[in-house]
C-alpha cells in the first residue's frame, strides 16, 4: 500500500489553459512504489488526483512502478538505488559497495500542452526492488483529455543487448504537441554511459530506434564517489569533499523545446583531474573522470 513517504514531485503548468500538474513518487512498503499527479484548475486553491485505473492497482490513483536501479550501500551516502562501475566490494547488510557509483531517482517527467499530457519515468525490468540483476528502460503514458484517460505504457528506448540501464530521463514537447522527445542516460555493458535523445513519431504510438540520436560523442565512467577513509564500509567520502558519498550524474538532466531546436542539458564525465599527492588523501596522485555539465543544441526536422 502506498506510505506517507511522498518524494521527486516536479510541478508543470499546461500554459494553454493555465492546469498545474504535480506528478511526485510515493514510497510503499513492497517492492511496487507509485507516480501519483495532482491536478488544479483554479491556480492550485484545490486539488485533485488524476486516475490511472491500473487494472489490479491498489488504488485507482496510483501508477504502479519498479524502481530502477540496485540497492547498493554507498557508505556514508546510506543505502541507495543506483548504478555502478569497477569492481564490487563488500558492503553492510549483505548490499554491495562500489567506489565508481551514482544514485538513482526515479522521478517523474511530465509535459502538458492544451490538455494532452505526457508522462515518463524509469521503470526497473524486475518486479523486485533493487535487483542487482535488473536492467531498466524508460516508459511513457499520454493522454489526450487532462488525464481523465491514459494509454498504455510504451518502451521509449530502443533494446539493445549493449544497453543495460536508461535512466533519470526528461521529457518535452516541440510545436506539434504529438511529437515527443525524450532525453536521458544510457550504460552499457561495459559500464560506459552516454546520453541519448528518443524522438517519437507525431502519432506517439512508437519511438523507432532509427529517431534515436546520441547526444554524447565521448562514452564516461562514473567518477569514485564512494571512496573508503577506512577498511570498513564506511565511513567514506566522495571525490568532491563538498558532495555526498554516491552523487555523481546530475540527478536533473533537462531537456527543453524552443524556436525548432531542443536544448539538453547534463552531467557528463568525460574530463579526467588528478589529486594531488598527499599522504592523507585515498586518492592521491589518482587521475578520474570528473563531473562538468554539458550543453547541446539540436535541430529539430
Amino acid at each position: 500500500m502506498p506510505q506517507d513517504s511522498l518524494q521527486f514531485s516536479t510541478p508543470t503548468v499546461d500554459q494553454a489553459n493555465g492546469t498545474l500538474y504535480v506528478p511526485f513518487v510515493q514510497f510503499s512498503n513492497s517492492d511496487s512504489d507509485f507516480i501519483r499527479v495532482l491536478k488544479s484548475t483554479d491556480g492550485g486553491a484545490t486539488f485533485s488526483f488524476v486516475a490511472f485505473n491500473v487494472s489490479g492497482a491498489v488504488l485507482p490513483t496510483v501508477l504502479p512502478i519498479v524502481q530502477s536501479g540496485e540497492l547498493l550501500d554507498m557508505g556514508s551516502g546510506g543505502l541507495r538505488l543506483g548504478i555502478h562501475a569497477g569492481p564490487a566490494l563488500p558492503g553492510r547488510f549483505g548490499l554491495r559497495q562500489f567506489v565508481q557509483t551514482t544514485r538513482l531517482i526515479t522521478e517523474p517527467s511530465l509535459v502538458a500542452n492544451n490538455g494532452r499530457l505526457y508522462l515518463s519515468w524509469s521503470n526497473s525490468t524486475s518486479t523486485v526492488f533493487g535487483d542487482p540483476t535488473a536492467g531498466s528502460n524508460i516508459m511513457l503514458v499520454r493522454s489526450k483529455n487532462g488525464g481523465a484517460t491514459w494509454s498504455a505504457p510504451l518502451q521509449v528506448n530502443p533494446s539493445s543487448a549493449n544497453d543495460v540501464h536508461h535512466v533519470m530521463g526528461a521529457i518535452t514537447l516541440d510545436s506539434d504537441v504529438d511529437s515527443a522527445h525524450v532525453a536521458y542516460y544510457t550504460q552499457h555493458v561495459d559500464e560506459t554511459i552516454d546520453v541519448d535523445l528518443a524522438n517519437s513519431l507525431p502519432v506517439v504510438t512508437v519511438f523507432p530506434k532509427l529517431l534515436t540520436a546520441r547526444l554524447t560523442n565521448s562514452s564516461f565512467t562514473l567518477p569514485p564517489s564512494v571512496v573508503r577513509l577506512t577498511a570498513a564500509p564506511t565511513p567514506t567520502t566522495n571525490y568532491d569533499r563538498l558532495i555526498v558519498s554516491g552523487y555523481a550524474l546530475g540527478e536533473y538532466l533537462s531537456v527543453r523545446a524552443a524556436d525548432g531546436f531542443l536544448h539538453v542539458l547534463w552531467g557528463d564525465a568525460r574530463n579526467t583531474v588528478t589529486h594531488p599527492v598527499n599522504a592523507l588523501d585515498p586518492l592521491s596522485g589518482v587521475t578520474h573522470s570528473q563531473q562538468d555539465v554539458f550543453y547541446q543544441k539540436v535541430f529539430v526536422p
